[in-house]
């Protein structure tokens, strides 16, 4: 028999799961209704066999070959395949009451993401009074997916960023930012590491722009470093402190900070922090962001990665003041961490890990593609968590259709390298026909000429075309579906040549 509380609770979960179901359906987007066991909505299916044809100069270079376009960027909810996914795991949260605390208050909720599963989760959250706040592991999310999730009132941070040098270069220069390299570490760099990191820095910017700039490290304050981020890093690192942050605490450290480190205030400045190994870097990077500065990344592997790629050894390479310390590595970890400590404030969907991830696409994705596209062949898509790959994939286990997973062989934006993917949950390669690691030189003219022909996906889904085209030189007559996950749209800023 339920007391009185969990009544209420009930209640209030009834409640606000139809307020949700009744969103979505009027809004037409598709989601499963688990209580009527059936699928509601969807997206719609095109062939764009001759628009491929147009790209490879022709169609007798098809071999026969049809190929579909899924467009879930046509999904009103976050114009996006995640759309699906939030559904799913928001309405199967609601119906098992997990994000209401005891005394049926809704907890505060907290989402490491890429971007367009934060837009839906935003979206929910303004729908139904819940605070949010989206946790990115990397600088580079776009400015338009940024705005959409202030525009529902979503919180937003960034933690732990690593970069390589190239990729932090590479970044910069696309969005015409400029990076400060500062030493986190105490005893400071000497004039050998100091033109090591300039040579280093050198090589990529005129990699990438041309351009033949030098770039000295700073220093951090020692007494600034040792008496207060260090420790207060650590700190951070095992207990979040971005609640007691968002609540004003930290503010003469932070005057501190921007005294010491004044491009913290300049959002066109990257500052990257730069230790022996990297594990310092990190931890202060981690804390900053934690503080509310959002223009923070450390090196990967610090100086130690440097060296080894200038074919330098030395033994101050090893050292590192904080060796083994528990440094929260991901926007992941972070996130089960804080929810770990506080279970009655903060709850997380956890996508890497929430199986209603994948069920949105076995029970829903899977069945409309077969139904849309009679006898098809193969169904070709990117990774980012794996729910749409390991759900299409356990749909047709039994079926004739078989799924094609394609990696980018460089970081692509909301989808993963093979690297990046390998140890998440939802990774089984074991239930992919095959994995591919594509090209992307063919990328921004993929999307320069869908664009054109008025097929506006991002760059997953022109990944996952070019994955499709390279498979069918080897293939007759076959019929090929690609899941165009989101709208180029939501990457205004990167690509504004072609739109």
């Amino acid at each position: 028999m339920q007391t009185i509380e969990q009544q209420q609770i009930s209640s209030i979960a009834s409640e606000g799961y139809a307020r949700v179901k009744s969103y979505l359906e009027k809004l037409g987007a598709p989601f499963y209704d688990s209580a009527q066991k059936r699928r509601i909505n969807n997206t719609s299916i095109v062939e764009i066999t001759d628009e491929v044809a147009q790209y490879l100069g022709g169609s007798s270079k098809l071999n026969g070959n049809r190929f579909y376009l899924k467009q879930e960027y046509k999904n009103p909810f976050t114009e996006s395949v995640k759309g699906r996914a939030v559904a799913s795991m928001v309405l199967k949260s609601i119906e098992t009451r997990a994000i209401y605390n005891k005394s049926g208050t809704k907890k505060h909720w907290v989402e490491p993401t890429s971007g367009n599963t934060g837009k839906g989760l935003a979206e929910i959250a303004k729908l139904l009074g819940v605070e949010f706040t989206a946790v990115f592991s990397r600088l580079d999310v776009s400015d338009e997916i940024k705005a959409y999730l202030a525009r529902f009132g979503a919180n937003t941070v960034t933690i732990g960023s690593e970069y390589s040098l190239g990729d932090l270069e590479a970044f910069a220069q696309k969005r015409g930012k400029k990076v400060s390299y500062y030493w986190s570490n105490f005893g400071g760099p000497n004039e050998d590491t100091q033109s090591l990191v300039s040579n280093k820095v050198t090589e990529e910017r005129v990699k990438y722009s041309g351009k033949n700039s030098d770039a000295f490290l700073k220093e951090i304050d020692g007494g600034l470093l040792l008496d207060k981020l260090l420790p207060l890093g650590l700190e951070a690192s095992n207990l979040p402190i971005i609640s007691r942050a968002q609540n004003g605490e930290f503010e003469k450290l932070k005057d501190d900070l921007l005294a010491a480190i004044p491009e913290l205030s300049d959002q066109n400045q990257i500052v990257a922090f730069v230790c022996p190994i990297g594990n310092t870097s990190l931890v202060i990077s981690t804390l900053l962001n934690q503080l509310g500065f959002a223009n923070v990344c450390s090196i990967q592997g610090g100086l130690k990665s440097l060296r080894t790629e200038s074919g330098i050894t030395s033994a101050s390479s090893e050292f590192c003041p904080v060796p083994g310390a528990p440094i929260t590595k991901s926007s992941i970890e972070f996130v089960k961490k804080l929810v770990a400590d506080n279970p009655e404030e903060c709850f997380s969907f956890m996508q890497y890990d929430n199986i209603e991830n994948v069920y949105a696409h076995e029970m829903m994705t899977g069945p409309e593609l077969q139904e849309q596209i009679k006898g098809l062949d193969y169904v070709v898509c990117t990774f980012g968590t794996g729910g749409t790959a390991t759900g299409l994939a356990k749909y047709f286990a039994d079926k004739r259709t078989k799924v094609i997973v394609s990696f980018p062989d460089r970081p692509v934006e909301g989808i993963r390298t093979l690297v990046g993917a390998d140890g998440l949950a939802f990774y089984k390669p074991e239930l992919y026909e095959e994995v591919i690691k594509t090209g992307t030189t063919a990328l921004e003219a993929v999307l320069g000429h869908f664009a054109k022909n008025g097929f506006g996906f991002g760059p997953s889904a022109a990944v996952a075309l070019l994955a499709a085209i390279d498979v069918s030189e080897n293939q007759k007559e076959k019929s090929f579906a690609i899941i165009a996950a989101d709208r180029i749209e939501n990457y205004e800023s990167e690509y504004k040549n072609i739109l």
